[in-house]
């Protein structure tokens, strides 16, 4: 199932951002590459702003050989306050508190020779939901149908919703009067495509 939703601003995102969203990316490469090529990003904007990630819910030290894989759950993060987040934080001097939980799956090459097609959760926090959450929004992700459905019912409650339209499979649906979008739908998982008007 394919979801459009126009809206005047991302703020109902945020959470789901946070929860997760999956985006398609060459399962084998470094997370830097995933970084550069699936969230369009550039190297200077790894360096000064994505000061903490996690794969598997395990905090990583070098972007350039960590190696992300079809169905992992990548969580990225700019810095984070306090002694955790110094801790948490990639190359940090005090990285060696974490040292056993740290994600040690490394390559010395820039990608594996086999790569394939995959699917990861990528989970956004603090200052880079704003700053990445439009593009990947834009681009398309694939979101859970029960968290999209959750926020379409917390938008329909409000006064004055961001959200403008709801389109499902090219159909407009009159989500705001009747609440019927997307809530009798079987499918766990659907492509949102978010425009900003």
């Amino acid at each position: 199932m394919h979801v459009i939703l126009n809206t005047k601003n991302l703020l109902p995102f945020s959470y789901l951002l946070q929860e997760g969203i999956g985006i398609k990316i060459n399962s084998g490469c470094t997370l830097k590459q995933i970084l550069i090529d699936n969230l369009g990003v550039s190297e200077d904007y790894i360096e000064k702003r994505v000061k903490t990630a996690f794969i598997n819910q395990k905090p990583v030290d070098n972007f350039n050989t960590a190696i992300v894989r079809d169905k992992d759950t990548l969580g990225i993060s700019g810095a984070m306050p306090g002694l955790v987040g110094a801790t948490l934080r990639n190359n940090s001097v005090l990285s060696s508190f974490r040292s056993h939980i740290s994600y040690y799956y490394l390559t010395d090459r820039q990608c594996e020779s086999k790569q394939s097609n995959g699917i990861v959760t990528l989970k956004l926090f603090n200052i880079l939901i704003k700053e990445l959450g439009q593009y990947l929004l834009e681009n398309g992700v694939l979101v859970q149908a029960e968290l999209l459905k959750s926020l379409l019912k917390t938008e329909r409650s409000k006064k004055d919703s961001a959200i403008e339209t709801v389109i499902v499979d090219g159909k407009k649906q009159d989500w705001k009067n009747t609440g019927n979008c997307l809530w009798n739908t079987n499918n766990t998982e659907i492509i949102l495509l978010v425009v900003l008007i």
